[in-house]
């Protein structure tokens, strides 16, 4: 027996009960390539050999193949689909189809299992990066191909834009059926784009895909993936971030101090708020902190900290450890002798004081 299917179809190709491994190969390889064109992947063997086909969440195939038991073939399906990704069931299996001793050769026990009707290709979302270091203004830019037909297809065509703006050499990062996309800041400062589920809470996602070595991660911006075409999305400016729009103010004159105000929809409502919130504490005059200004929706929380010299540094993290330790590094990393101010949350809209000791 043999089953076939392809990454960018829901569709399977499936024969038991053929004379021999080859043709049950052969038959199966044939009909998938006969709708799909090449990179067909099938599984399959001999005698008491069960099939299970396990599908994602985005309606990828992945195939288990195991003796004697469909069981152990559902189990090894799913190991297979949930080593590289979620929500994995098993949607079909595949029982042998056994031919007796001394039957003649000319006597046909095959069955076969075929796509009914027109068989569909998955939607797919998929980027790429610049291959080497870019100049201005491609810094931090990702190529967002959507509504391709085939994982092929759309990676060729993100990586032909990125390729044609930038000039250089240019490589595939993410391929996905065209579902939900998120950005998610991570605790060293960089913003990724990830597959998110296509309904529930996002952030039991985010926590088991993030990665080890980037202290942490935070949902901070979705990604719109109707439509076709190619998108560049700056990563360095969230165009509609999760949480609202921060800003600092100072006080200039009267007791030391910053306030912060979150929750804006705009960078100059985010300063008048500041502004009103510094005086309103306290200030005889305030400016905008130009350290604390610009903020494009980025990490969730902000750690506050002032040098020996006066100064103040500002430091955004998924947490409010990360932050300080952000915050801290810098600060050590310039051989200064920093002080806390405060750490804020940023996700959650509030105005606050923070006093600076002399």
């Amino acid at each position: 027996m043999a089953v076939a299917f392809h990454w960018d179809s829901s569709a399977i190709w499936a024969t038991a009960g053929q004379r021999s491994a080859e043709a049950a190969q052969g038959f199966v390889s044939q009909a998938c390539e006969a709708e799909m064109g090449s990179e067909c992947h099938w599984v399959g063997g001999t005698d008491e050999v069960y099939v299970a086909i396990a599908r994602d969440e985005s309606g990828i195939l992945f195939g288990g193949t195991q003796a004697g038991s469909p069981e152990a073939a559902k189990a090894e399906a799913l190991e297979r689909c949930q080593k590289y990704s979620f929500d994995c069931r098993i949607v079909r299996t595949f029982n042998p189809i056994l031919i007796p001793p001394g039957t003649p050769p000319d006597r046909d026990f095959s069955a076969v299992w075929l796509p009914e009707g027109a068989v569909s290709r998955h939607r797919v979302a998929a980027v790429a990066v610049p291959d080497s270091k870019v100049a201005a203004p491609w810094t931090g830019k990702n190529w967002l191909a959507l509504g391709g037909s085939g994982f092929a297809a759309a990676n060729q065509q993100a990586v032909a834009a990125c390729e044609r703006d930038t000039g250089g050499q240019c490589k595939g990062l993410l391929g996905s059926a065209a579902g939900p996309l998120g950005l998610v800041y991570t605790g060293v400062g960089r913003v990724q784009i990830v597959p998110l589920p296509p309904v529930g809470d996002p952030r039991e996602r985010i926590e088991r895909i993030c990665w080890k070595d980037v202290e942490g991660c935070a949902l901070v911006g979705t990604i719109d993936t109707s439509g076709s075409g190619v998108k560049v999305i700056d990563l360095t400016k969230i165009a509609k971030p999760l949480r609202g729009i921060a800003a600092v103010a100072r006080a200039t004159k009267g007791p030391d101090g910053i306030a912060i105000s979150t929750g804006h929809s705009q960078p100059a409502a985010a300063e008048a708020a500041a502004l009103a919130k510094c005086r309103n504490s306290g200030a005889l005059t305030c400016a905008i902190d130009s350290l604390g200004k610009a903020d494009h929706g980025l990490g969730p929380f902000m750690a506050a900290f002032v040098d020996q010299a006066g100064g103040t540094l500002y430091e955004y993290g998924v947490n409010a450890d990360n932050a300080r330790k952000r915050a801290q590094d810098w600060c050590d990393r310039d051989k200064l002798s920093c002080r806390e101010i405060g750490v804020c949350d940023l996700s959650q809209p509030t105005g606050q004081w923070m006093a600076i000791k002399r």
